[in-house]
């Protein structure tokens, strides 16, 4: 894996790391980083059974990925909070097209928490069970985990990391909204929000973003890339309610 940088200093002991591989099963080269071809872009996550997938995966666990292409082969090096407080609840490793969760690809069953692939899903969705040592799980710093991601009570509140914490507010300076990327988000029946950009969609719980009555104020809700590019996505609700989302890039 010479073809990803890192350092021991990148290493924290209290974070998940994994490697995946992924190849053409014709045997032809997936395309290096910066081609355009749509194919050589995933969206790859660790999910928790029992929580909604679009809610909980590596963007919202402070996740982010390197990657290469060796000989055709894709080596991506994912790493997000630590999963091993979950390990007996069930643990899963998703693949989609795009580079978002697209909550099309899978089913998550409200009632078995049990996330499957969608078969009418017309692109890459595999998933697979993640085992992790049982005797890791730790139950009640799992549910607080939970608790501080879908429900914090401050941003800056009860914050303590020894890692260091990407900074969005600065490489938002020097970052550039993607003119065509301002679109209004749609509306499932469930009340679920989608925001899709560049053949990709992100589903969205509207109310874990913004306060009664609050408009005008762009919220952060996913950042992904590799160290050449880093896409940030907002959304902004304004006094109509109206929900507007924009894709910047990150410098």
């Amino acid at each position: 894996m010479n073809g990803i940088k890192s350092s021991v200093h990148d290493i924290y002991p209290d974070r998940t790391y994994a490697v995946i591989s992924i190849e053409k099963e014709d045997g032809s080269m997936i395309p290096g980083f910066g081609d355009k071809d749509s194919e050589s872009k995933f969206f790859i996550s660790p999910l928790i059974k029992g929580q909604k997938p679009w809610l909980v995966n590596i963007a919202s666990m402070n996740g982010g990925y390197r990657e290469c292409v060796i000989d055709g082969v894709m080596y991506r090096l994912i790493e997000c909070d630590g999963i091993e407080m979950f390990a007996d609840r069930g643990l899963y490793l998703c693949i989609n097209s795009g580079t978002f969760y697209d909550i099309d690809a899978f089913i998550y069953d409200e009632r078995s928490g049990e996330i499957t692939p969608n078969p009418d899903y017309k692109g890459i969705n595999i998933i697979f069970d993640l085992p992790l040592d049982i005797n890791k799980a730790d139950h009640k710093k799992a549910d607080e985990y939970l608790k501080e991601l879908l429900e914090p009570e401050d941003d800056t509140a009860g914050v303590d990391h020894e890692e260091p914490i990407i900074d969005i507010e600065k490489e938002f300076e020097n970052g550039a909204v993607i003119p065509e990327s301002i679109k209004e988000v749609t509306f499932d029946e469930k009340g679920m929000a989608y925001y899709e950009y560049g053949g990709s969609k992100v589903g969205l719980s509207i109310e874990h973003f913004f306060k009664e009555g609050e408009t005008g104020v762009w919220k952060n809700t996913a950042v992904f890339g590799s160290d050449e590019e880093r896409i940030l996505v907002q959304i902004m609700k304004d006094e109509n309610g109206v929900i507007t989302g924009r894709a910047i890039k990150l410098k």
